[in-house]
C-alpha cells in the first residue's frame, strides 16, 4: 500500500528523474505519448522552491501530501496540493515505474475530491480510468487526466430510490427485494452478473474494512441491522458515512438473497473490477509477472493472489479454465489481494507468451518434469512464473512455450505440493534472493 511521506527531497528527486527516464522499446509495441517535462515538472519545481522556502523559514507557501509506493525500492510518488478553481479540489503529480506502484498511489487519492493529474505518460490513463471517473484532457501537452474516485459521487436526484425513506443517520431504506440497488447486488450474486456488471462484491465486516482502508472504489453499501450492533460495526458504518459511501439498510431477508454465505453477512459491499486485456498492461525491463494456468478451486486461487500481492508482484496474469479471481470464495481467501494487486487476462495465451519471450522475458514453468532445481535457476527480470492446475499442472501447450522449466526439491515420499504453497516457495525464493544481493535502493523515511 501506498503511505505518506514527509521526506519531500527523496520525492522530488524520485519525480524529478522519473521524467527523463525512458522506456526501452522493445517492451511493448505500444504506442506512447510521452509528456512534456518543462510542462508536467511544474508542481515539482513550485514544491522544490517551496521547500527551499521551508528550510529557511520553517514556513510553507502551500500545503502539500506526498504518497510513495514500493516496498524493497521507491517505486512510485503522488504530490497533491489544493487548487482554487472551479470543478477541482486538488492538483496531483504522479510518477510510478509500474502499474503496481501506479495502482496502490491512485487507492491512496481521497474519496469525495476532484483531482487533475498530471501524469509520466499515457499508459497511466487505463489504471486511472480503472478507479477514477473522469476523462484525460489536454493542457499545453502534458498528459492531463481529471477525475473523482469511482463511489464518491452523490445518487442522481432522480433516482427513485432517493425518495425512499432514510433513517437518522442518512442511511437509505429499503425492504424491496425489486429496488433498482438490491437489484444490482443480486446481479452481482453470480460470475455472470459480475463479469457484466464489471464489479464485484466484498463480504463481511472484516473485508469491507480492509475495501475501505485500502482505498478501494466502492461504489454501494449493504447492510443489515446487525451491522452497527456492536462496537467495530458502529465504527465501520461511521467510516462509511465520513468517507460519503452511499449506504443502504436492508433486512435480513434481503440481505440472505443477495449471498448464498452462510451465516448471512452483516454488510457487503459492490466494487468495480480490477481485471483488463494483458496487452494493455505496462511492461517494463523490471516487471515480474506470475501467471496461474487453470487454477480449479477458488480458495486456492485466492490464496495464490494474496501470495503474489505480499511477495510484491506486478501483477497476476490469469489464464486458462479455471476458476475466476471474482469468485466469492477467492476474495475471500485473497484476504484484500483482489483489488490491490493488477489482475490480467487474455484472450490468446500463445500469442501473449511470445510477444513476452520478443520483449527480453524469462517463463518459467514450475513443474515436477523437470531434473534443474528452483535453487539453479538465476531470477534476472523481467520474468514471469507460470503455475497450473491443482491435479493436473501446467497445461503441455503451456510449458512448451516457457523459456526454463524448475522443480522444487522434496524429499521422498512426495511430488508435488499445495499450488498455493507452490507458489509460495517459487516467489519467496525471488525475495531471498533479492535480500541475499544487498542491492541499494533509494530510501524514504515514512
Amino acid at each position: 500500500m501506498a503511505v505518506e511521506t514527509k521526506d519531500y527531497e527523496a520525492a522530488i528527486r524520485f519525480l524529478r528523474s522519473s521524467r527523463s527516464r525512458k522506456r526501452p522499446a522493445q517492451v511493448s509495441d505500444r504506442s506512447e505519448s510521452e509528456c512534456s517535462p518543462e510542462v508536467a515538472s511544474e508542481l515539482v519545481a513550485l514544491m522544490e522552491k517551496d521547500w527551499e522556502h521551508q528550510k529557511r523559514t520553517g514556513e510553507w507557501q502551500r500545503a502539500y501530501q506526498v504518497f510513495i509506493a514500493g516496498w524493497e525500492q521507491l517505486e512510485g510518488v503522488m504530490v497533491l496540493t489544493p487548487v482554487q478553481e472551479s470543478g477541482t479540489d486538488l492538483v496531483a503529480e504522479i510518477s510510478a515505474t509500474n502499474e503496481r506502484a501506479l495502482r496502490e498511489l491512485l487507492l491512496s487519492f481521497p474519496r469525495t475530491k476532484v483531482g487533475r493529474f498530471h501524469c509520466g505518460g499515457r499508459w497511466m490513463f487505463v489504471a486511472l480510468a480503472e478507479i477514477l471517473d473522469g476523462h484525460e484532457t489536454p493542457e499545453q501537452g502534458d498528459c492531463c487526466f481529471i477525475g473523482i474516485k469511482r463511489g464518491s459521487n452523490n445518487v442522481s436526484a432522480n433516482s427513485t430510490f432517493v425518495k425512499q425513506s432514510e433513517d437518522e443517520h442518512g442511511n437509505q431504506r429499503t425492504r424491496k427485494r425489486k429496488d433498482p440497488v438490491i437489484s444490482e447486488f443480486r446481479t452481482l450474486a453470480t460470475l455472470s452478473g459480475k463479469l457484466k456488471q464489471s464489479k464485484y462484491t466484498v463480504e463481511g465486516p472484516t473485508l469491507v474494512q480492509r475495501a475501505i482502508n485500502d482505498g478501494l472504489p466502492v461504489e454501494k453499501v449493504a447492510f443489515t441491522p446487525n451491522l452497527p450492533s456492536d462496537t467495530d460495526g458502529k465504527s465501520l458504518l461511521n467510516r462509511m458515512h465520513r468517507e460519503n459511501l452511499m449506504c443502504y439498510q436492508v433486512n435480513d431477508g434481503v440481505m440472505g438473497a443477495l449471498t448464498t454465505t452462510r451465516p448471512v453477512p452483516s454488510v457487503m459491499a459492490a466494487v468495480p473490477m480490477n481485471y483488463r486485456d494483458a496487452d494493455d498492461f505496462h511492461l517494463t525491463p523490471d516487471t515480474i509477472l506470475l501467471i496461474t494456468d487453470s487454477v480449479a478451486n477458488p480458495d486456492n486461487l485466492g490464496m495464490v493472489l494474496r501470495t503474489a500481492d505480499a511477495a510484491g508482484v506486478d501483477g497476476v496474469l490469469v489464464i486458462g479454465d479455471g476458476t475466476n479471481p471474482f469468485h466469492r470464495n477467492c476474495v475471500r481467501a485473497s484476504r484484500g489481494a483482489v483489488g490491490r494487486i493488477p489482475l490480467l487476462y487474455c484472450s490468446d495465451a500463445d500469442a501473449y507468451f511470445t510477444k513476452l519471450i520478443g520483449a527480453g522475458f524469462n517463463l518459467i514453468a514450475a513443474t515436477s518434469k523437470t531434473d534443474k532445481s528452483l535453487y539453479d535457476l538465476e531470477f534476472e527480470p523481467p520474468f514471469a512464473i507460470v503455475v497450473g492446475n491443482e491435479n493436473e499442472g501446467i497445461r503441455k501447450t503451456i510449458v512448451d512455450l516457457c523459456t526454463n522449466l524448475v522443480t522444487i526439491p522434496m524429499a521422498p515420499g512426495q511430488s508435488s505440493l499445495n499450488v498455493g504453497v507452490a507458489t509460495g516457495v517459487l516467489l519467496y525464493e525471488l525475495v531471498r534472493r533479492r535480500n541475499v544481493r544487498g542491492m541499494k535502493y533509494e530510501t524514504i523515511k515514512y
